[in-house]
């Protein structure tokens, strides 16, 4: 799960929640890694804990109202090293030649974009709002649906649906 979650069309029970109702546990805290202690701290990672002047630089937190500047940030940092590790991706000496020649390209973009963009808001889409249903059809129930054995074979039925045990307290 290092990108998140794999697509699951939302029916995803969740690996603690299986997990859970396999072992029969009677709540689903037994299963998943909580902080165990009373300082709400957990013994693991030591989370949660300061966090380095490093971090909020990365998520742009050390300066959030934009008043005060950094003294010698600014000179400090060369984009492309900083480029490089964001993306984690190695730049070798021979490289960087040619790294710097496209980033000016790109800076020159950047520029030449503001220059002529207008005072319009920028649209979300360039394809326009259409249905995309087959022409012809309509909605309609399943047959399986209206004569009751799409659920014949649920462990558990409430209403129309499949009814999933419950484990948490």
């Amino acid at each position: 799960f290092d990108f998140g979650a794999p697509p699951h069309g939302g029916l995803a029970l969740g690996m603690d929640r299986t997990v859970s109702m396999i072992l029969q546990t009677p709540s689903i805290r037994e299963v998943i890694a909580f902080p165990k202690n009373r300082s709400a701290a957990c013994p693991l990672t030591g989370a949660p804990s300061a966090v380095k002047r490093e971090q909020l630089a990365e998520l742009g937190l050390l300066n959030p109202g934009g008043q005060d500047v950094l003294p010698g940030t600014a000179e400090k940092e060369d984009p492309i090293d900083h480029l490089s590790w964001v993306s984690r991706i190695g730049i070798s000496a021979a490289e960087r030649p040619v790294m710097e020649e496209i980033l000016a390209g790109a800076e020159a973009l950047a520029r030449l974009a503001k220059e002529k963009a207008g005072s319009e808001e920028p649209i979300r889409t360039v394809a326009p709002v259409s249905n995309r249903m087959r022409p012809g059809t309509r909605e309609m129930r399943s047959k399986l649906a209206e004569s009751g054995k799409l659920l014949k074979s649920a462990p558990s039925v409430k209403g129309n649906y499949f009814k999933v045990a419950s484990i948490l307290e």
